[in-house]
């Protein structure tokens, strides 16, 4: 999605937030539009006007007794910490938030990240694997995993989680993308252009990022670099949606000041 894109979605929601009456009847609506903004924001890099819609949100989910929706707040403040702050710091909110909901599986492989970003990685893999067990359907948490195994270069291990997505989740595109990744990087190359010949039956519709990915492991790095180069600096996309993606963060680990110098 593209920053003019961005910007009009969170215009839209905040005026729908100016426009919400403020008793009680009105929270759910109000707290759905805040966490609305709040996300814009975030995908805007605005980490200061995020952090105060979930502020609010805290304060009237406390106000109301919603403690699931207090624990998506901190769940949500959690990644703008690990962000700007690193895993340490994020480690706080996350555990506050499983305290609000014992059984979120999304908070719980948030803080299987966080520790395998600290350098824990063993427990990060250990925590990831038991919230799996928990909830074995749930392709976001197997695709987790196999992040976390790809940043380790354990690459079967990685290729047999993403696996496990395409058969929960066939239809997510997403993960043909992560699968070729993984074969690239385990010089699997006949496997990865199969990975890409199917993104290119399924879909043609490429964004600029999903664009790059295809042109490294194609050997078109360079293309890439210069697309990117160019979205970037005529604003097209901002840095931080680049260092988001997490199947270009690790084709671009070595290239990184080509793009933004």
């Amino acid at each position: 999605m593209d920053l003019e894109k961005l910007i009009n979605m969170l215009v839209q929601s905040e005026k729908l937030l100016a426009q919400l009456p403020q008793e009680k009847a009105a929270v759910a609506r109000l707290l759905e539009t805040l966490l609305t903004a709040a996300h814009y924001r975030w995908l805007l890099n605005n980490n200061q006007k995020s952090e105060s819609c979930l502020n609010k949100v805290i304060v009237l989910s406390k106000t109301n007794s919603l403690s699931s929706m207090q624990a998506w707040v901190l769940n949500t403040k959690g990644i703008g910490l690990y962000e700007r702050s690193g895993a340490h710091k994020a480690n706080t909110p996350f555990k506050q938030a499983l305290d609000h909901d014992p059984n979120n599986r999304t908070v719980m492989i948030n803080i299987s990240i966080t520790t395998h970003r600290i350098g824990k990685r063993n427990d990060g893999i250990i925590s990831g694997k038991q919230t799996i067990k928990r909830d074995p359907n749930n392709p976001n948490l197997w695709n987790v995993l196999g992040f976390l195994f790809l940043s380790m270069e354990k690459m079967e291990a990685a290729i047999v989680s993403i696996k496990r997505v395409q058969l929960i989740a066939p239809g997510d595109l997403h993960t043909y993308y992560s699968l070729a990744v993984c074969y690239y990087k385990n010089d699997q190359m006949d496997e990865c252009i199969k990975e890409i010949s199917e993104l290119g039956r399924i879909s043609s519709d490429q964004d600029v990022i999903q664009s790059a990915c295809i042109s490294i492991m194609t050997n078109k790095a360079n293309d890439a670099y210069i697309q990117l180069k160019q979205v970037f600096e005529n604003g097209r996309i901002a840095k931080h949606q680049i260092l988001r993606d997490p199947n270009l963060q690790i084709l671009l680990k070595p290239y990184k000041n080509m793009i933004f110098n």
